[in-house]
């Protein structure tokens, strides 16, 4: 959770909140908070307001902005069915984004990399990013 610490650092400098998907975006993709941030925006999002969305399984912005800058996102299986028995079942290495209801987070190297680690909420879907 080392990513998301510093990712939490990066967003108290420029007074942000509600920017779960700037730091999964980060996560995943390897790029710098400020470089996400910028990526988000030109989808859409707002400074210190989330990225709406219209669907309540996934955002399909974030998955755009992804597939932008060259990564392949596919939706995958997951047999949990909350966050916190997310990590057990996750099998392999990689960078993944999980969507609950409201929330991103992300995965990377089989190590959930948000506040709602150890959480009961209810996943919606999971992508594998690669690029």
């Amino acid at each position: 959770m080392k990513e998301f610490t510093k990712l939490q650092e990066e967003s108290r400098k420029f007074g942000e909140r509600n920017d779960c998907t700037v730091k999964a975006f980060a996560i995943v993709t390897g790029m710098t908070y400020e470089d996400s941030r910028r990526e988000m925006a030109r989808v859409g999002r707002k400074t210190r307001k989330g990225l709406v969305t219209n669907n309540p399984n996934f955002n399909h912005n974030m998955i755009r902005a992804l597939r932008l800058n060259g990564f392949n996102v596919k939706q995958v299986q997951c047999k949990s069915k909350t966050v916190k028995t997310l990590q057990r079942n996750i099998k392999s290495n990689g960078s993944f984004l999980v969507f609950v209801r409201g929330h991103v987070l992300a995965i990377k190297n089989k190590q959930v990399e948000d506040w709602t680690k150890s959480r009961c909420h209810r996943i919606k879907s999971v992508w594998r990013v690669t690029n």
